[in-house]
């Protein structure tokens, strides 16, 4: 397991086993991550519904 897995592991964010990765918790990882991420998000929505 990698080091980040690890931490979003433990705080309970992600479920990781045998090289499976679940999200627990989706709305906790987007709001921790950068506005890039939102910033992407927001993009591809808009082209796809074009």
């Amino acid at each position: 397991m990698s080091l980040t897995a690890g931490v979003l592991q433990s705080a309970g964010l992600i479920s990781y086993r045998r090289g499976n990765i679940s999200i627990t918790d989706r709305p906790a990882p987007e709001d921790i991550a950068c506005e890039c991420y939102r910033a992407i998000h927001t993009e591809f929505e808009r082209l796809r519904k074009g």
